[in-house]
């Protein structure tokens, strides 16, 4: 019984359904018949000698099915651990599904319909019933053979949409689009919202065949060709179109996000893009990231359903995925920086040690602070610029990028320069005269003069628990939440220029003034902080390092180099005045000429 209980293969055979089908096929193949198509034919199969054999047979399945039944619900009255799973929790679920197919099966529940429905005369369309259940069978064999002939896995269908699935396809085959059937019927899931396929079947197949279809995402070997028309989908007046679809299905047929965003942010590594997403977020302006997942691109899809977006951040530069579902005609903001400069802060970078957030005040104060690593050393090291070069070298693939943006109105370039400090308020004020959000407000100049990523990076935020009702949310002073305190300034609490603090809200102040202890780890916490950035600035390489490495490396330098130049062909032309400005990438290029 245990071992039934976790397998559903073993429970679906158990049905009895199947039980009786493998009956009426062995008395099948004893007799040298089968289920014929008519009621003659099936009346035949009464007058020979081996059926009443079967009857018994029949009769025999069934008694013993209802005893193991009734046996099975008193074993689990008395011992309950013993009472099946779901079908759905067996690891085998999936694989169990194609039973329903099975022959047995099909035979089995035409029979048990026949004998359920016997004052309706169930046992005189019982012939017809048969036929049904052998006209299945052969209709899932050719599924399958069509999925074994695409090099696609198992994925079950359920009998009312099977013939209706096969015709659709055989359309495609018939249209010679057989290119795009492993793409988009096999492998896209759109067989889990087959219903909806169904009903819009005309729909998508007359966009399917259309000219538009095969010249625009056939012949261009487009990786997402979508199922329905983008343009039509984006008007409203049409019966389907991007609020009367849903995200789930829409994903599943392969739609570009909604046109209601106004730009494209192309996100590179190392070159400002956090800054200015805070700067932008705190102009007013929405930014939607949009990564390589599903999930990703159903939470924007349905933030564009309602409402309206500013930017929409092309989240993983190194997938093609994010390109096909940005469509619209909309200009590209991208933000650059000098080569050299980019090399450096990946050397500088570093990745956080541990994900936790919150440590106890009265643990030592050292894990609060011991909390960044640079590829397993303690500082910075200039080698893995040879190390992780197979990473490293990625980071360049403008020009590659500029190939999926062919949708996109036009390219604006801005340098990472632009954004920094004393520049970074104005060069916003122009962005938003652009790209139409709401521009800086003076009162928050200092924030914008303010460095976003700095010394800081993995060490903050953190919050420290006083007990098991309060915590203190530290973190600099630039990134204040909102009504809350900083207890630093209350307290008279010398930050020692940090430049950061300890965040609580107001009705809890009191409970710190005299606690002589939290007042104690704080300043532990500030000097250990202190020592730890100051140590980190101290140790960062900079740009004439790199060069000094790279000089030192030729092949390395000269891969670099390849990189860099199939890399900004297209900023070279369009502008190279910021080019110019690149003072340590110049530099870079006199090694190859002297």
């Amino acid at each position: 019984m245990e071992q039934i209980q976790h397998s559903a293969i073993q429970r679906t055979k158990n049905h009895l359904a199947y039980k009786l089908g493998l009956a009426m096929i062995a008395y099948g193949k004893n007799t040298g018949g089968g289920y014929r198509n008519s009621f003659l034919s099936f009346l035949l199969q009464f007058c020979k000698k081996n059926f009443l054999i079967l009857l018994f047979s029949l009769i025999n399945i069934t008694l013993k099915h209802k005893k193991q039944k009734k046996f099975y619900k008193q074993i689990i009255q008395m011992f309950p651990h013993l009472k099946y799973t779901s079908l759905e929790q067996c690891q085998d679920y999936k694989e169990s599904l194609i039973i329903k197919y099975h022959l047995a099966t099909l035979l089995g529940e035409a029979l048990i319909k026949a004998h359920t429905t016997w004052y309706k005369g169930g046992y005189f369309f019982l012939y017809k019933d048969l036929a049904k259940a052998k006209e299945f069978f052969t209709l899932h064999k050719t599924y399958e053979q069509k999925l074994s002939q695409y090099g696609c896995a198992y994925v079950f269908i359920e009998r009312k949409y099977l013939k209706i699935w096969l015709e659709f396809f055989h359309i495609l085959e018939k249209e010679e689009l057989e290119s795009i059937i492993k793409h988009v019927y096999f492998t896209n899931d759109l067989r889990k919202n087959v219903s909806f396929f169904i009903e819009h079947k005309k729909e998508i197949l007359t966009w399917l065949i259309s000219k538009e279809f095969k010249e625009k995402y056939i012949q261009s070997k487009h990786p997402y060709p979508p199922l329905l028309n983008p343009d039509t989908f984006n008007d409203t007046k049409e019966k389907l179109n991007y609020t009367t679809v849903n995200a789930d299905i829409a994903w599943s047929l392969n739609m570009p996000l909604p046109r209601r965003y106004d730009a494209i942010i192309i996100r590179f590594v190392v070159s400002g893009f956090i800054a200015l997403v805070v700067f932008l977020r705190k102009c007013g302006a929405s930014v939607l990231e949009l990564k390589n997942t599903r999930q990703s691109y159903e939470d924007i899809y349905k933030f564009l359903q309602k409402s309206h977006c500013n930017f929409i951040v092309h989240f993983d530069f190194l997938h093609t995925l994010n390109f096909a579902y940005l469509d619209s005609k909309v200009p590209v903001l991208m933000l650059l920086r000098d080569p050299i400069s980019r090399l450096r802060t990946v050397v500088n970078h570093g990745q956080q040690k541990q994900k936790n957030d919150v440590f106890d005040i009265n643990e030592a104060i050292h894990l609060a602070v011991d909390r960044i690593s640079y590829e397993g050393f303690d500082i910075p090291n200039v080698n893995i610029l040879e190390n992780d070069l197979r990473y490293i070298v990625r980071l360049w693939p403008y020009n590659k990028i500029l190939e999926g943006l062919s949708d996109s109105s036009f390219i604006h370039y801005i340098d990472m320069n632009e954004i920094t400090q004393k520049r970074a308020f104005q060069t916003l004020k122009t962005l938003a005269n652009r790209f139409h959000f709401p521009p800086p407000e003076e009162k928050d100049r200092k924030f914008f003069e303010s460095k976003i990523v700095d010394k800081y990076s993995h060490l903050l935020p953190i919050y420290f628990k006083i007990n098991d009702n309060t915590k203190l949310f530290v973190h600099r002073r630039i990134f204040a939440p909102k009504e809350q305190i900083d207890i630093l300034s209350e307290l008279k609490i010398n930050d020692l220029n940090l430049e950061l603090g300890f965040f609580a809200k107001a009705d809890e102040i009191e409970n710190f003034k005299d606690n002589e202890n939290l007042l104690c780890k704080i300043n532990e916490y500030l000097q250990a902080l202190k020592e730890k950035t100051e140590n980190i600035v101290k140790n960062r390489v900079n740009e004439e390092q790199v060069l000094s490495y790279l000089a030192q490396n030729k092949d390395l330098a000269m891969i670099y180099k390849n990189h860099f130049d199939e890399g900004l062909k297209h900023i070279k032309k369009t502008r190279p005045d910021i080019v110019k400005t690149w003072k340590y990438y110049l530099e870079f290029e006199k090694m190859f000429h002297s």
